[in-house]
């Protein structure tokens, strides 16, 4: 991986929600790869927190472990490294889901970034987000496996089918039966960039122009993780809300 240090500052916050009584979201960061993971459950309470935990903790291992089977540990071995965590992760937790019936249907989406020198890789899949603020514009670095279809529901009282508009189905998750297709992909930072990791939970009541606003209007991580934890419970927190602002100064000579 690269000789040169990060000189990173970061803030990682989660929060319930209004509307939820448990918080099925994760997140940690692991300084020894430079990895921040985010991750939102599914299958409901107590599989998709177990899912999250799991996921979240254990994604830097398995990283590391593939990573040491490559010849060298360079750019495309790293992304490599990263799609086969996923990969692997996603197999152990459907064979577990399986053979543990309170486990059953558990699963996660999954949003991280590795950052190595002045290189950002990063890894998804599901409807967790990556994001990107670069002199004041805001670059979604992902997008959402997902996929909108129509919603329908029977009226107890006639039986009729009545239209609930869209429900939003996860392509890819970690947990998924099949074999996984998560994306990983690797860019160039530049000092000065900021980069955001985030459930749902925040995206989904909070738009990107917010988004914008909020990234840019304080320069502590700490300080603007907790205006968008509070910006999507202003907005109603519908669901788990996680973030992870992490700024990216350059790099710092090597001691």
């Amino acid at each position: 991986m690269s000789g040169g240090v990060a000189n990173l500052s970061y803030a990682a916050l989660t929060d319930v929600g209004r509307r939820r009584l448990a918080n099925e979201d994760a997140v940690a960061v692991d300084l020894s790869t430079g990895m921040f993971v985010v991750c939102d459950g599914v299958g409901g309470q107590p599989s998709g927190e177990a899912a999250s935990q799991i996921t979240a903790r254990a994604l830097p291992r398995v990283f590391r472990r593939q990573l040491r089977r490559a010849a060298e540990a360079s750019p495309e071995s790293i992304r490599h490294a990263l799609f086969d965590a996923a990969v692997t992760m996603n197999a152990s937790m459907h064979r577990h889901s399986r053979a543990v019936p309170a486990l059953e249907g558990m699963g996660c989406t999954l949003a991280a970034v590795l950052i190595d020198g002045p290189t950002l890789y990063h890894l998804h899949a599901g409807d967790s987000r990556v994001y990107l603020l670069r002199d004041g514009e805001l670059f979604p670095l992902t997008r959402d496996h997902t996929h909108r279809q129509p919603a329908f529901r029977r009226a107890p009282d006639t039986g009729d089918l009545v239209d609930c508009g869209e429900k939003r189905l996860l392509m890819q998750y970690i947990g998924k039966p099949e074999t996984l297709v998560p994306e990983a992909a690797d860019a160039t930072l530049q000092a000065g960039d900021r980069l955001l990791l985030c459930s749902d939970g925040l995206t989904d009541p909070v738009d990107d122009a917010t988004l914008t606003g909020l990234l840019t209007a304080d320069p502590d991580a700490s300080a603007t993780a907790r205006a968008l934890v509070d910006a999507a419970n202003a907005a109603g927190g519908p669901d788990n809300i996680t973030v992870a602002v992490i700024d990216y100064a350059g790099l710092r000579p090597v001691r």
